[in-house]
């Protein structure tokens, strides 16, 4: 059963310990499997009249109308956009390097980056199967000690080259949400610095 608190209570703990898995439980949507139920998920309980999203990579308009229509948050394009959704099959193509940083009296400013993956496991796990494929994040930084490292399908190393810059002046940034469609989230906020290799 989807219940808004418990999705911010999973997504704030995943910000607060960078590269941690969490289960966002039994988030059901009659959606017809189009949409990455995490992302969804967190849309629901993030979004609201008062702020502003862009969803980019998709090949069509759906999971834009869908979510307008569900959360009355305003479309914007990704610029100004205060949440930047990255979903479905056009995601290569997507420039994140023109997200909002915010500004140094108001670092919170900068937008948030949902993405949706194939999967996260934990960067230490048996490499088998499909765990071999995608890429492999460190972490380090507050929330994290020492370093913690994440495995991630279905992201594109370059987003992360971009993210890395885009975070490259703390507390300017972006924070990112990584919503696999088993419902599980993870979270780099902007205060990590990462590192990652591409597992074939």
């Amino acid at each position: 059963l989807f219940t808004a608190q418990h999705v911010y209570r999973q997504v704030l703990d995943c910000m607060a310990r960078p590269g941690k898995i969490n289960l966002l439980g039994n988030v059901s949507f009659d959606l017809t499997g189009r949409f990455n139920r995490s992302i969804v998920a967190v849309a629901f309980t993030l979004f609201d009249n008062e702020v502003s999203f862009h969803v980019a990579g998709d090949e069509d308009d759906r999971l834009q109308e869908f979510l307008r229509l569900h959360t009355m948050a305003e479309v914007e394009p990704l610029d100004r956009a205060d949440f930047i959704i990255v979903h479905g099959p056009g995601k290569r193509d997507v420039v994140l390097s023109e997200a909002k940083r915010g500004e140094l009296l108001f670092p919170e400013k900068g937008a948030t980056v949902i993405y949706a993956v194939d999967s996260l496991r934990p960067g230490d796990s048996a490499r088998s199967g499909k765990d071999r494929e995608g890429v492999t994040i460190q972490l380090e930084g507050p929330g994290v000690k020492d370093k913690r490292s994440l495995r991630v399908s279905g992201m594109e190393p370059s987003h992360l080259v971009e993210i890395r810059q885009l975070n490259s002046k703390f507390p300017l940034g972006v924070d990112v949400i990584l919503g696999g469609d088993d419902c599980q989230v993870a979270c780099i906020p902007r205060s990590s610095a990462i590192a990652w290799e591409v597992v074939d």
